[in-house]
């Protein structure tokens, strides 16, 4: 590339020296004047030349002055198509050497528009790289917080799967223990309804042996409600069904006055469910 500029200047010296050699040529070619005759000698000659041959001479030499001067011009015509063709040749190869800077121009803009488009296509792939690179995390950090999630979620089932297992154990465990606390009460219950009982029978004959059945026809009853305190002092004694005569139900009620202290259990627990009691009395 760097001898396309000096192209022109060789042929630029080259038409020059051809140029130059046509000068010199032509210097050369140019027909020598003639030297001056003098006429002394011309009319010397003539006496004894014949006329006829010095117009053959001149002729002669006419036609090889003409000979050369054709030649000349033969040459010269042949050296200006050379310069021609040369200049030809010259112009070409500037039209060469343009198109040929020309392309050079074309192709550098297209590199520098193609290296444009690569960086521009290099920002635009790291800029979809950096984006990508972020969804990857994003969906990473999606994925941990998912599984974290559903690892808490499992936690939370196991707790509460082991909650409800609690749970139903518990209340199976209360549900024993009430079944058993109910077994226990109701055994209770009879244990302290067959010993009330008995303290009833006992309270009933202490009535008995107060009451006065003098004069009353025999069959009659009725029921008591009698309230006492620890201890078996009556504090209340009343009729709650009458027995339909008025001097036996009379009598009862003084009866069991006259019984006090009833005779009551010692245990608090057994006395409270006998604190108050209904009693049919049929003496």
């Amino acid at each position: 590339m760097n001898l396309l500029p000096n192209k022109p200047l060789l042929l630029s010296i080259l038409l020059h020296t051809v140029a130059f050699g046509m000068l010199l040529v032509s210097l050369d070619i140019t027909p020598t004047p003639r030297q001056t005759v003098n006429s002394q000698e011309i009319i010397i000659d003539a006496v004894s030349v014949n006329s006829e041959q010095v117009e053959l001479e001149i002729a002669k030499i006419k036609e090889i002055e003409q000979q050369k001067i054709d030649e000349e011009s033969k040459k010269q015509q042949a050296l200006e198509q050379q310069l021609q063709e040369l200049q030809k040749q010259t112009n070409e190869t500037e039209q060469k050497r343009k198109a040929e800077a020309k392309r050079l121009v074309d192709l550098k803009q297209r590199q520098q528009n193609e290296e444009k488009k690569r960086k521009e296509e290099e920002l635009k792939l790291a800029d979809v790289k950096k984006q990508l690179e972020a969804l990857t995390k994003q969906r990473e950090e999606e994925e941990k917080k998912r599984l974290q999630a559903a690892e808490l979620k499992k936690q939370e089932e196991i707790k509460l799967a082991e909650e409800k297992k609690r749970l139903q154990a518990e209340a199976l465990l209360k549900r024993k223990l009430a079944e058993e606390q109910k077994q226990q009460k109701e055994a209770q219950d009879r244990q302290d309804f067959n010993e009330i009982n008995s303290y009833v029978a006992r309270i009933t004959v202490a009535i008995e042996r107060e009451f006065n059945t003098a004069g009353l026809p025999p069959g009659l009853s009725c029921i008591l409600h009698i309230r006492m305190i620890p201890g078996g002092d009556v504090v209340e004694a009343r009729i709650d069904r009458s027995s339909g005569n008025a001097v036996f139900d009379s009598r009862a009620e003084i009866a069991v006055k006259r019984a006090s202290p009833l005779p009551v259990p010692d245990n608090p627990r057994i006395f409270g469910k006998m604190r108050e009691i209904r009693l049919t009395f049929d003496p």
